[in-house]
Parts: structure tokens; C-alpha cells; sequence
């Protein structure tokens, strides 16, 4: 984790130091920053589909899970498409199918 998003962890939490695993983020009391730390503990594991989810598995709400996979299939459609399939919640799987059904948004720029 980079040190900058580490240190905002810190203060917003008052721990004494930063989370270190999946299941330390639970501990952060404000949602958006302890959603963050998920996803940043969480997204580099992607590629390694047993370690991504035994990682997700840490995570006891069902949203959240979802949120990470949403996340992921946004910002690379082409790479994490699949992750959609297993979107538990209605209109969020609804998202998230949405963006994989649009080929434009996951082209590369043709040169000119």
C-alpha cells in the first residue's frame, strides 16, 4: 500500500499502524475509507484467481465483495469481465454487465 493512502488510514482510524491485511480493514469505522483499503489490499491478488478469492472471502458483506469485483470489471472490462457473473446484487450486477456489453469502452485509441 502506498504510504500516502497508509497514512490517511491512520489518521481517519487513530490506529497506530496501518492495515496490513484484508481483514484489518473491518477495523476502519468510516466506509468509504475502509472500502478503499479492501480494494487496494485486494485488486493486485486479480490475476491469481484462487488468492483473489480467498481474500474476498474475508470479507463478511456481500456488497463490499461486490463493489471490488464491480470496480475491477470497470476500470479493465477486457481482463476481469467474468467477475460480473458472480455480482450478488441486482442493480450492481446490472452495472456491471452494462459496461462489459460495451466493446468501446475497453478498446485501445487507434493511432492516427
Amino acid at each position: 500500500m502506498e504510504f500516502a493512502a497508509a497514512a490517511f488510514f491512520l489518521m481517519l482510524t487513530g490506529c497506530t499502524q496501518p492495515p496490513e491485511t484484508v481483514a484489518d480493514c473491518a477495523e476502519i469505522t468510516a466506509p468509504t475509507p475502509r472500502e478503499e483499503c479492501r480494494y487496494e489490499m485486494i485488486a493486485p491478488l486479480a490475476s491469481d484467481r484462487e488468492a483473489f478469492s480467498a481474500a474476498l472471502s474475508q470479507i463478511d458483506d456481500p456488497y463490499s465483495r461486490d463493489l471490488i469485483r464491480y470496480r475491477l470489471a470497470f476500470q479493465d472490462p477486457q481482463q476481469h469481465s467474468g467477475l460480473c457473473r458472480e455480482v450478488e446484487d441486482p442493480s450492481l450486477h446490472e452495472k456491471c454487465r452494462q459496461i462489459i456489453g460495451r466493446p468501446h469502452l475497453s478498446s485501445k485509441r487507434k493511432q492516427p
